[in-house]
């Protein structure tokens, strides 16, 4: 999945979890008289938004000293139904009084779902200001859709070749075989470091051909085909590899399912 923070976008691992939050502060410490949360937690898919703040509720009872529910309300939050809850908890000799909004979004998977929590925190209490500087972010909120998930993945290059590092359990994506060989260490190739593979997964060899005395580390070679050996494919090899990174712009394949999936599509046209 490509993963999106303020400053940049990379590739995130399928077996990763996402639990960004973003905290916000009044002044530059993290004891200001302001904060504000923006965070997500896991929603069972059967949940609905009450039975997710019930369980809220009985999460934040249990792990708050002295923790006590002032109010409870529906609300919508970016057109979403959404509801707030207003509570007070004791953190040693200081009570904290939080707002919290949250509303269901798509989780990352589908038919996954994921709750999106943004909690303002005042201690003792909220000031008249305070509660107008809240009320403007939650009403400036515009949520960004993921698109619908899709059964075929994106189309790769005929020409593309894919290098297992299995060692390192990643997969590379290359633009062609000679991008391959020209980024890829020849003295590792030899060692068998690297496994590679065409478009549609069928497994490519290494031929030195450049003069290698026995003192000598290889520095050339091609890969070719060579039907005569009976090597896995790379569909049969994917659970050596746990993300991919690709090297040219026309390949958007972000993950291993992704992959997986290309290959699956490949066979059975």
């Amino acid at each position: 999945m490509l993963h999106h923070v303020n400053h940049a976008s990379f590739s995130l691992p399928e077996k990763l979890k996402d639990r960004t939050t973003h905290t916000f502060v009044s002044f530059d410490d993290e004891a200001g008289e302001f904060s504000v949360v923006m965070s997500h937690a896991h929603a069972h898919p059967e949940n609905t938004l009450a039975d997710f703040a019930d369980d809220l509720i009985a999460g934040r009872g249990k792990a708050m000293p002295d923790f006590s529910l002032l109010a409870s309300m529906e609300r919508t939050l970016a057109g979403r139904p959404a509801i707030e809850l207003t509570y007070r908890w004791r953190n040693g000799f200081t009570w904290l009084h939080q707002r919290q909004v949250f509303t269901l979004v798509p989780g990352v998977e589908q038919g996954d779902q994921q709750a999106l929590l943004i909690t303002a925190t005042c201690p003792p209490e909220f000031a008249g200001k305070w509660h107008a500087t809240f009320e403007a972010i939650l009403g400036s909120v515009k949520l960004r859709e993921r698109p619908e998930a899709v059964a075929i993945a994106p189309a790769i290059n005929v020409s593309t070749v894919f290098a297992l590092r299995a060692g390192r359990r990643i997969l590379h994506a290359f633009a062609s075989r000679e991008d391959a060989c020209l980024n890829t260490d020849a003295g590792q190739v030899q060692e068998d470091a690297w496994r590679f593979f065409d478009a549609a997964g069928k497994p490519l060899h290494a031929r030195f051909v450049a003069p290698r005395a026995w003192w000598r580390k290889p520095d050339k070679y091609v890969l070719e085909m060579r039907p005569a050996h009976l090597v896995p494919s790379l569909r049969d090899q994917l659970q050596h590899a746990e993300a991919v990174v690709c090297h040219a712009p026309f390949v958007g394949l972000s993950s291993i399912a992704e992959v997986r999936t290309t290959l699956d599509n490949l066979t059975t046209e």
